[in-house]
């Protein structure tokens, strides 16, 4: 698939390659068009997550991003953080959001960003879902110790594994019977807070949205009809809305996209991004 948007008086193209969550396809991909393109923007790559003062970085994504390249190589990972932390204050100052009803994050460990800032605030009122959407075990987790303990046990987990065995798409009959627990474990809480890839991977499982508030860090055209069959209440995507110019642009494409405006190869910086 292939597009184009014009931003800035700056004409971009965009073709869009799958490499099938495959490391050794990523890579082959970046050797073959690092000659013919300004600019690759990598998306489907665990983030690096950070816990206490630690951050734990995926193998693969360190293997695909530290490749040697003489044009930027984009995931989209600091400027994703910045948007959800501005977005989720900016709903919190305008009272989009009363945290006093309740927030729950069904996998918690793929929302870092949004998990740190707000259970510096909301701890009370927070609940963890990555037992059962993750692990197959219905308990619903709450923010302390235990639950760090238990993020840092699942990173050194994931670490020894290939992306496609880090999915819920197929859970075993345990697994399953677990994910038809978060319906049951959400109920407490007036909004659900998770990525649109991770709730699409679980298709009906999905249902626990139902009458809820669905905040998501961004959400494409067709992903949003998907999620709108299971009848949430609303959904906000953190998504700045000055750079919606297209409807299905994601985070990597924008990190891109802006860096070539300001001919620049490494991320930049807070002040240049906030700009």
């Amino acid at each position: 698939a292939a597009y184009e948007f014009v931003y800035k008086d700056r004409r971009f193209e965009v073709q869009r390659f799958g490499a099938n969550l495959s490391v050794a396809n990523a890579k082959s991909l970046i050797s073959s068009l690092r000659s013919s393109v300004d600019a690759i923007a990598i998306s489907s790559v665990p983030n690096g997550i950070r816990l206490g003062n630690r951050t734990y970085i995926h193998p693969a994504s360190l293997e695909i991003m530290s490749m040697p390249t003489s044009i930027p190589l984009c995931d989209g990972a600091r400027l994703k953080e910045i948007a959800v932390v501005n977005g989720l204050s900016n709903l919190l100052k305008t009272k989009k959001i009363r945290m006093d009803r309740g927030l729950f994050f069904p996998a918690a460990i793929l929302c870092t960003d949004a998990v740190r800032f707000l259970t510096e605030r909301h701890s009370n009122v927070i609940g963890y879902g990555d037992s059962a959407s993750l692990m197959g075990i219905p308990i619903e987790l709450k923010p302390n110790r235990l639950t760090r303990n238990l993020a840092k046990m699942m990173m050194y987990y994931s670490a020894t594994q290939n992306l496609k065995s880090l999915s819920p798409m197929r859970p075993g009959i345990l697994g399953r019977a677990a994910l038809e627990q978060l319906a049951e474990m959400t109920k407490p809480y007036r909004y659900i807070y998770a990525t649109s890839e991770f709730l699409s991977t679980l298709n009906e499982h999905a249902s626990f949205i139902r009458g809820k508030v669905l905040i998501v860090p961004v959400i494409r055209e067709t992903t949003r009809g998907e999620l709108l069959k299971y009848g949430p209440e609303e959904i906000i995507t953190l998504f700045p809305k000055e750079f919606s110019f297209l409807r299905d642009i994601t985070y990597s494409v924008l990190d891109a996209c802006l860096r070539l405006i300001e001919k620049k190869t490494a991320p930049l910086s807070v002040d240049e991004w906030q700009k």
